[in-house]
C-alpha cells in the first residue's frame, strides 16, 4: 500500500512500518536516512557551488576594490579640474568684457577726439610761438611760407581725423531691443530677450546670425530664461537704446543715429520651448511692417517715441511658446552689398487664448532676404533724401503683409 508518504519521497520504500515508525521517533536515525537521500545530495552540491561561487564574486570584488578607489580619485580629480576650468572661464570671460570695454567703438571715438583735441592744441602752439618769437612784424617771407606750410598742415591732419570721428560716431550709433512691455506693463530691463553685448549688426542676409542676432554678436549672459506671457490680441512695445545701459538722455545716437533711416518689422515663429538654444528652422510670418510714410521713416518714429514702436499680437494665432523677432533694417549705407544693416532681436514669449484660426504665410531665416539684391538707392548718402517712393526693395521685404485676423473670420 502506497502511503503519501512514500509517494512523496519514493527511496523510503524500502523501509519497514518500525523503521519509518523509528525514523520519526529517533532523530539520530532521521537525519541518516535523510542525508541519504538522492534530492539532500544534490542540494548540498548545489549549496555548495554558489558558496565556492559566492566566495569567487567576493575575491573578485576584492581585486575591483582598488580598482573603484582609485576610479573614485580620479573621478573626484577630474571634478575638481572641472571647477577650476570653470573657475578660470569665468575669469577669461571677465577679461574678454574688460577688453571688450575698452575696445568699443564709443571707446575710440573718444581716444580719437582726445587726439583731435591735442592736435588741434600743437596746431595752436606752433602759432603762438611763431608769433612770438617773430620780434620784426615784417619777417623773412620765406619763414612766413615755411609757417603757412606746417600750419595748414597740421590743420589738414586735424580735419580728416574729425571727418573720421564724425563718420566713426555715425557708424558705431547701432541699436538693441532690450525691453517689452504688454499692454503697456514693463516686462523688465532685458527680461525674456536675447540681447548681445554690442549693439552693431548683421549684414550678411545668409548667416544664421540673422536669426536672432548671437553669433558675430556675442549674446549677453547670463541670457535670461524667462519666458512672457502675453494675452493673444493684446498690444506690445518693443523699446529699442544705443546700448544695453538703456536711455541715455545725454546720448544723441540713442535710441539710434538719425541716419539710420528704414522700416522696422516684427515676426513670430512657434517653438517647442521658447529658451532653447536651437533657433535655426523655425518657420516665421510677419505681424508688423512700418515703412515709409510721407516722408517719415519708421525710424524716425521710433526716434520720436524714445525708442519704442507699438504693435499687435494677432488673436487669430494658436496659443503657446513663440519667439517674437522685432527687426530694424537701416539703409543709409544700403548702395551695394553688403550695405543694409539688420538690427534683431528675439523675445521668448508664451501667447494665450489664441483662436488659432489663422494659417499664415512664413518665411525662413535666413532665406527671406536675397544676397544678390539686398542693395538699394533708397537714400541718397549725401543728403538722405528719398530718391523712390517704396521704402524697401524687394530684397527687404519677403512679399507679403502682416497677418491680419479679418482675413480668417469666416474660416
Amino acid at each position: 500500500m502506497t502511503t503519501p508518504l512514500l509517494a512523496e519521497f519514493p527511496e523510503l520504500a524500502h523501509l519497514s512500518r518500525e523503521d519509518l515508525e523509528d525514523l520519526l521517533a529517533d532523530p539520530t536515525f532521521f537525519q541518516a536516512i535523510f542525508h541519504s537521500l538522492d534530492r539532500v545530495k544534490e542540494l548540498y552540491k548545489s549549496q555548495a557551488e554558489l558558496g565556492y561561487a559566492n566566495e569567487t564574486i567576493a575575491q573578485n570584488n576584492l581585486t575591483l576594490q582598488q580598482q573603484l578607489y582609485n576610479l573614485r580619485s580620479e573621478t573626484k580629480d577630474a571634478f575638481d579640474d572641472a571647477k577650476r576650468l570653470e573657475a578660470r572661464w569665468k575669469e577669461l570671460e571677465k577679461e574678454q568684457r574688460d577688453v571688450y570695454q575698452r575696445y568699443t567703438p564709443q571707446f575710440l571715438l573718444m581716444r580719437l577726439k582726445h587726439s583731435i583735441t591735442a592736435q588741434d592744441d600743437a596746431s595752436e602752439a606752433v602759432a603762438s610761438t611763431f608769433v612770438s618769437s617773430t620780434d620784426n612784424p615784417v619777417a623773412n617771407n620765406s619763414e612766413i611760407d615755411e609757417f603757412v606750410k606746417e600750419f595748414k598742415k597740421l590743420r589738414k591732419n586735424i580735419s580728416q581725423t574729425a571727418s573720421l570721428a564724425s563718420l566713426l560716431s555715425v557708424t558705431s550709433a547701432h541699436t538693441i531691443f532690450q525691453e517689452l512691455y504688454v499692454n503697456g506693463v514693463d516686462q523688465g530691463h532685458l527680461t525674456g530677450i536675447r540681447v548681445p553685448d554690442y549693439d552693431g549688426p548683421i549684414t550678411d542676409v545668409t548667416s544664421n546670425d540673422l536669426i536672432c542676432n548671437g553669433g558675430i554678436n556675442p549674446y549677453h549672459t547670463p541670457i535670461s530664461q524667462a519666458v512672457i506671457d502675453i494675452p493673444a490680441g493684446a498690444q506690445v512695445t518693443a523699446e529699442w537704446h544705443h546700448t544695453l545701459n538703456g536711455a541715455d538722455p545725454s546720448d544723441p545716437a540713442d535710441p539710434i543715429d538719425s541716419s539710420h533711416k528704414g522700416p522696422v518689422l516684427a515676426y513670430l515663429a512657434k517653438i517647442p520651448d521658447a529658451t532653447q538654444t536651437d533657433v535655426t528652422g523655425l518657420q516665421w510670418f510677419k505681424i508688423y511692417h512700418d515703412g515709409y510714410d510721407g516722408g517719415t521713416w519708421a525710424v524716425d518714429k521710433l526716434i520720436s517715441n524714445k525708442g519704442k514702436v507699438t504693435f499687435g499680437i494677432p488673436s487669430c494665432i494658436a496659443s503657446g511658446q513663440y519667439l517674437l523677432r522685432v527687426e530694424l533694417i537701416a539703409l543709409h549705407a544700403a548702395s551695394s552689398y553688403p550695405g543694409a544693416q539688420f538690427y534683431m532681436e528675439c523675445a521668448q514669449i508664451n501667447i494665450t487664448g489664441g483662436s488659432g484660426s489663422a494659417s499664415p504665410a512664413t518665411v525662413s531665416f535666413p532665406g527671406a532676404y536675397k544676397a544678390a539684391s539686398a542693395a538699394t538707392p533708397s537714400l541718397d548718402p549725401a543728403s538722405l533724401a528719398v530718391e523712390q517712393p517704396e521704402p524697401e526693395p524687394e530684397a527687404l521685404d519677403p512679399g507679403y503683409d502682416a497677418l491680419e485676423c479679418r482675413d480668417y473670420q469666416n474660416l
